[in-house]
């Protein structure tokens, strides 16, 4: 908590000084980030994603606004991040989000990791319900099996 009463954190090289109750960033951050709360989330990202990103963010999640991704999102593909994903499901909120963003979160880092190229530049989806898609329920279907497999201690992964 700084004087003001705000909550300022960074993460990488920063040099991060609060004046006047603001959060200001000097020159030494470019590769950093900072999260500044007083009232509502701000997002400061000095610089565009070198590599792939996925996004994901209920559009009327009552406790993190979506404005902010919005304006992250814009601000990656209007600087020509090389690929920026960005799923905005209509229906869900806060908690319904953390089902919605399954299909991505599984799917989207396996395929990096198994060499299927992210796409190029920004892709912007809106679905209206992940749970009623079929993508949803195959997910739990490759998920459960997997996650009951550790849980009993068995070896789980490429390899095992």
């Amino acid at each position: 908590m700084n004087p003001a009463g705000r909550i300022a954190a960074t993460a990488g090289p920063a040099c991060h000084s609060t004046k006047s109750g603001r959060s200001t960033l000097s020159p030494c951050t470019e590769t950093a980030t900072t999260l500044v709360r007083d009232g509502s989330a701000h997002i400061v990202v000095a610089r565009k994603p070198s590599m792939p990103v996925y996004i994901y963010h209920a559009q009327y999640d009552e406790i993190l606004p979506n404005a902010g991704v919005d304006r992250l999102v814009d601000k990656y593909c209007a600087e020509g991040a090389p690929s920026v994903v960005y799923e905005r499901e209509l229906v869900a909120e806060h908690i319904t989000g953390v089902a919605g963003q399954l299909p991505g979160v599984f799917h989207w880092p396996r395929d990096r990791l198994d060499g299927v190229p992210a796409p190029e530049g920004g892709t912007i989806t809106d679905p209206v319900l992940v749970m009623a898609e079929p993508r949803f329920w195959q997910t739990l279907g490759e998920i459960v099996p997997t996650a009951v497999q550790a849980l009993i201690g068995q070896a789980i992964g490429a390899g095992r």
